[in-house]
C-alpha cells in the first residue's frame, strides 16, 4: 500500500495518506484516525483496513450531493 501511496504523491499534486497494518491501526481511536485523515485528498489502504474503518464509523460511505450541470450548447 505504501508504494501506491508514494506513486500518487510523486505524480500528482494530491495530498496522500497511506495506511498499513504495521502502523498499529487496530489500536487507533476515532480522534487518532480523524487527525491522520484530516486535509488528505486520497487515502490508500487495504480492503480490510477500509472495512474496519467503515464498521467503526470512522469514515462513512454516503453519496455526495450532485452538483447541477448547466451546459450551454
Amino acid at each position: 500500500m505504501l508504494q501506491q501511496a508514494e506513486v500518487l504523491r510523486l505524480h500528482t499534486p494530491l495530498r496522500v495518506a497511506g495506511f498499513v497494518g504495521s502502523m498499529g491501526l487496530d489500536f487507533w481511536d476515532r480522534d487518532t484516525w480523524r487527525a491522520a485523515i484530516a486535509d488528505q485528498d486520497v487515502l490508500v489502504m487495504t480492503a480490510q483496513i477500509l472495512l474496519n474503518v467503515l464498521r467503526h464509523a470512522i469514515l462513512t460511505a454516503r453519496p455526495r450531493a450532485q452538483k447541477s450541470r448547466n451546459h450551454t450548447l
